[in-house]
């Protein structure tokens, strides 16, 4: 079954989007520049990563600035996300 293109578009930025955006993180607004601590898996960093990721300026999106090691993670640290 073929879809119209414009469907297809839309998925594909939804499924773009779904890869960059961290999961826990996916459908939470953000503060603009402000850097979080992801747990979960980060498409960019590897299958079993986490990573500290910075939110761009629409407050939706993420992206990844360090990945962490795979067995220590991340942890907020006084308010600021740091790799273990």
């Amino acid at each position: 079954m073929k879809l119209p293109l414009a469907l297809s578009v839309a998925f594909g930025a939804i499924i773009a989007r779904a890869a960059t955006v961290p999961s826990s993180l996916l459908g939470e607004r953000c503060t603009p520049g402000k850097y979080y601590c992801n747990q979960s898996p980060v498409f960019e960093c590897g299958t079993y990563y986490a990573a500290i990721v910075i939110c761009d300026d629409t407050g939706y999106d993420y992206t990844p600035i360090a990945c962490c090691d795979e067995k220590r993670g991340c942890r907020v640290i006084n308010g600021e996300p740091h790799c273990m």
